[in-house]
């Protein structure tokens, strides 16, 4: 449960006059018409025109230069997310995008350096060449499937890179080999010296240039271990600020600097920092760290200590390291899109797997960096990406192999794999029934009246008797016989009842803060539980700026020289 409300942070948040939503907008194609799927010539484009620049870009690309004038589009394209707006865009860029071939789309929004991709299926993305030229698939010879490709390693490190990956072993291969090295595995206990941490990363200090989804996410959860993390924004501020309480739960955790890195004086304090920090995390595109003087190599010179992890599109290298990206970008690339649909057309996923999922593996890949450094002393760069997140959080369903790739796809109105793990609809509402061994599945046969075996369809004779057995219960009564006969289900709540439910509030997998200017607002709980030093909000996500002048004089600065800076906007004051 808690990682369910971890995966769609910036999701379950609620407070005064703001209820939130899990339904969003109730098109598979995207809710954005700028930001969504697009059938072409010959098969389908995801198109990623999420920000202006981007929309602008967009516009300018297919001569519609109207559209960027029409009155009902003078706001930012995450606006655009109305019925009436969606369907006026979709109806002016649609037929456009069907006179040409996907490849043929690729090329010139490539070119335009506008995000995008094809959709595509798992082997395709599998065989993809530039995946392979980057090591995010590799060769694995299994003992059952034999020759295979599967994904590598969730990250990159400089200084201390991940093995190869091996293939699962088959049941007690490794028993005798493990027996004779459990002695070796023994470490003395390290002595304890001074008072036991608050948290398990008290005394961190993390640099956080992230902006978005998938890079707050990687500090959001080493804030949430307590680490001490600043947000650097330009004056702008993260894009993402707009959607108001989303951005809380993609932040929580942070305090806020706003700091010009383009000017020199910038560049200068951002050393500055780095100097007593233990982190630095970044998602901007391969090299602009490095035009703004504050690549990996200059880092590490004033801080050879620091871990510096880097959350891109592409990697770090590659031929397509700069090109822009966005989850929904890789959920088409990597199939999850054309699975998800099944035989239907493909379905935007509004959950933005590949993002969260990235952010997690960016934490991972730095706290087993900070370990690594305890042995060796040094920090290094970590490199984490989308394009390799998008196959490692698919693993069970990313093997190529000669008898294919598992099959794991759905439909538009997708209710589970068999009958016995499915959705079922009851008279106030659904349930979810997940039976896994054969006494659970007798179980629901007798319920059903009628025999019901796990190898039973999600749409045969089995399904359709235990739909009519619960479909004139109400769904607390269906739970009720089900929890009696010893089937596993759980109800499909809505966002309202997640707020309301007692066994999420007493479990602690809610959570409530103070918010300056939102006020009261709800969320998920912490996504792990520890017993000595437990994750707690310690505070919300800081209004723009709001701890510039604090974290500067953390650091040495004195009152005189904060006024300079601000006063040439080299360092932003407070927003109000």
């Amino acid at each position: 449960l808690d990682g369910a409300f971890a995966l769609n942070s910036g999701t379950y948040v609620t407070g005064p006059d703001h209820t939130g939503r899990l339904l969003q907008g109730g098109d598979p194609r995207g809710v954005y018409p700028t930001y969504g799927l697009y059938r072409t010539a010959d098969g389908w484009l995801f198109v990623g025109a999420l920000t202006q620049s981007f929309w602008v870009k967009l516009m300018m690309l297919l001569e519609r230069v109207d559209l960027l004038a029409d009155p009902r589009l003078q706001t930012n394209p995450l606006a655009f997310g109305s019925p009436e707006i969606r369907s006026f865009v979709r109806a002016a860029l649609e037929p456009m995008f069907r006179a040409r071939t996907t490849s043929e789309w690729l090329r010139t929004l490539g070119d335009a350096d506008i995000p995008c991709g094809a959709v595509e299926s798992r082997e395709q993305f599998l065989s993809d060449p530039d995946a392979r030229a980057l090591g995010l698939v590799v060769p694995v010879e299994d003992p059952v499937f034999g020759s295979t490709w599967q994904p590598a390693g969730p990250a990159a490190f400089s200084d201390t890179p991940a093995p190869a990956p091996r293939p699962a072993s088959l049941p007690r291969a490794d028993t005798e080999a493990v027996r004779a090295e459990v002695a070796a595995w023994r470490r003395g206990a390290a002595s304890a010296v001074g008072p036991s941490p608050r948290a398990c990363l008290d005394g961190v200090r993390v640099l956080d240039l992230t902006n978005f989804i998938a890079g707050p996410v990687c500090p959001m959860l080493l804030a949430d271990l307590g680490a001490d993390v600043v947000k650097i924004e330009s004056a702008e501020g993260d894009p993402f600020r707009l959607a108001a309480f989303a951005f809380l739960g993609w932040n929580r955790g942070k305090r806020a600097l706003v700091l010009d890195l383009k000017r020199a004086e910038g560049r200068e304090v951002f050393l500055d920092l780095a100097r007593q920090a233990d982190v630095v995390v970044d998602n901007f595109r391969a090299g602009v760290m490095e035009r703004l003087g504050l690549g990996w190599e200059t880092l590490h010179d004033v801080n050879p200590r620091l871990v510096h992890t880097s959350i891109t599109g592409y990697g770090s290298s590659g031929r397509l390291a700069t090109r822009p990206g966005f989850d929904p970008v890789f959920q088409a690339r990597s199939g999850l899109m054309q699975a998800q649909g099944g035989e239907d057309e493909p379905v935007f996923h509004m959950i933005a797997y590949t993002d969260y999922s990235a952010g997690t593996l960016g934490a991972l890949a730095t706290l087993a960096a900070l370990f690594a450094r305890e042995r060796t002393g040094r920090g290094q760069r970590v490199d984490v990406s989308l394009f390799r997140t998008a196959l490692v959080a698919q693993a069970a369903d990313m093997i190529l192999h000669p008898r294919g790739v598992p099959a794991g796809r759905g439909g538009r109105d997708y209710l589970g794999p068999g009958a016995c793990r499915r959705l079922y609809a009851c008279r106030d509402g659904w349930l979810c029934i997940t039976a896994r061994t054969e006494a659970e599945a007798a179980a629901l046969g007798r319920l059903a009246g009628m025999a019901v075996a796990l190898s039973d369809p999600p749409d045969g004779t089995a399904a359709e008797g235990v739909a009519r057995a619960l479909a004139t219960a109400s769904r607390g009564e269906a739970l009720d016989r089900l929890a009696a006969a010893g089937v596993p289900a759980a109800p499909c709540l809505g966002f309202a009842e997640l707020f309301s439910d007692p066994f999420l509030r007493e479990s602690g997998c809610l959570a409530e803060q103070n918010h300056p200017t939102l006020g009261h607002v709800r969320m998920g709980g912490p996504v792990i539980r520890f017993a000595a030093t437990p994750i707690v909000y310690r505070r919300p996500a800081s209004l723009l700026g709001a701890d510039g002048a604090e974290v500067l004089r953390e650091v040495g600065y004195t009152t005189e020289k904060i006024a300079a800076l601000m006063d040439a906007g080299v360092v932003g004051r407070p927003a109000t």
